[in-house]
C-alpha cells in the first residue's frame, strides 16, 4: 500500500467562523515534500476565495 498525505484549510462563514474545509490529498509518490509547500498555498487561495463567496471579510481569513 502507498502512503497518502495532504493539506486541509478552512472555510468561513460571513462571521468568520469555520463551517467546513477544503482539502487536497495524494499519494506520497505523486504530492511529494517537495510540491506540498505549493500545493498548500493554492488550497488556502481556493478555500479563502470560497469564504468569500460566504460572506467572509478578509480580515477574518488567516492561515490556520
Amino acid at each position: 500500500y502507498e502512503m497518502v498525505r495532504g493539506v486541509a484549510a478552512p472555510i468561513r462563514d460571513n462571521e468568520g467562523k469555520v463551517f467546513a474545509s477544503l482539502s487536497a490529498l495524494g499519494v506520497t509518490s505523486r504530492l511529494t515534500a517537495e510540491w506540498l509547500p505549493e500545493v498548500a498555498l493554492q488550497v488556502v487561495a481556493a478555500a479563502n476565495g470560497v469564504s468569500r463567496l460566504f460572506g467572509c471579510s478578509a480580515s477574518s481569513l488567516k492561515a490556520d
